[in-house]
């Protein structure tokens, strides 16, 4: 120190002050500069800041905005588990487990990823997907249960697939057209088309299992074609009732 001021006190205690003359822990500092203190290892290895806690008991570092405590984020001693405590919500906001499963909304996850929640919308938790230009894309659940994605608000309200890297396979439009190897599904101005497309064979395939039974394709050669594959007839139904209308015999091609 100098003759007018105190550089460290250490009290009656033995607890240490720099800044301060009154110091309320074993080491308390307070400096008005915005890096008040750095630990630094010259070694010719990993460094490591231990905290270390007496048996049973939990490791925290504590967050405090004008001594007035805002986070605890640490080891929980009765599951290893490192978490994060929000002393204003004073709930757990998040956890990562000693599997290494994270939670966000609950202390038992039991997936790579578990999220749950007590929010308002609790009945509808989703998570956000937002680029900043007011496009965003949710994955999301509903009070029934249902599981979904959705194109929201902004941009095209578009989806798409992609495989491979960046090959797109499949996209659903605004209007709930869907493109299977075409980016601009509905030629033709249906309503709720499904429009497939290949550079020379396109077609729906119908199977019982593993077995083909059916197709609808169009050919190389611009051919429409409706095909069954087993030996059996085919047959034209309509109505409730699938009453038959027309029946083409596998046999002898007679109608």
């Amino acid at each position: 120190d100098n003759a007018t001021s105190v550089a460290i006190t250490i009290d009656s205690s033995e607890r240490v002050g720099i800044g301060t003359t009154s110091p309320e822990h074993l080491l308390d500092v307070i400096s008005s500069d915005s890096v008040p203190a750095r630990i630094r290892s010259t070694a010719n290895s990993n460094m490591a800041l231990e905290i270390d806690s007496a048996s049973n008991r939990n490791a925290n570092v504590e967050f405090k905005e004008n001594d007035s405590s805002k986070w605890f984020v640490g080891n929980e001693a009765s599951s290893d588990a490192f978490r994060f405590f929000s002393s204003t919500a004073n709930s757990e906001s998040m956890r990562i487990s000693s599997a290494g499963l994270v939670g966000i909304g609950t202390s038992s996850p039991s997936a790579p990823l578990h999220i749950d929640t007590n929010t308002a919308d609790a009945n509808n938790p989703f998570i956000n997907f937002d680029n900043n230009d007011g496009n965003i894309g949710q994955v999301r659940m509903t009070s029934s249960g249902d599981f979904g994605f959705r194109a929201n608000t902004g941009g095209t309200g578009q989806m798409f697939f992609q495989v491979n890297g960046s090959t797109e396979a499949m996209r659903i439009d605004s209007s709930g057209d869907v493109g299977i190897g075409i980016t601009s599904p509905n030629l033709n101005s249906f309503n709720n088309a499904v429009t497939l497309s290949g550079t020379n064979n396109a077609g729906y395939e119908l199977a019982k299992g593993s077995t083909l039974h059916g197709a609808f394709a169009v050919q190389g050669d611009n051919r429409v074609q409706l095909i069954n594959f087993q030996n059996a007839d085919l047959t034209f139904n309509t109505g409730t009732s699938a009453t038959e209308r027309m029946r083409v015999v596998h046999s002898t091609g007679n109608v």
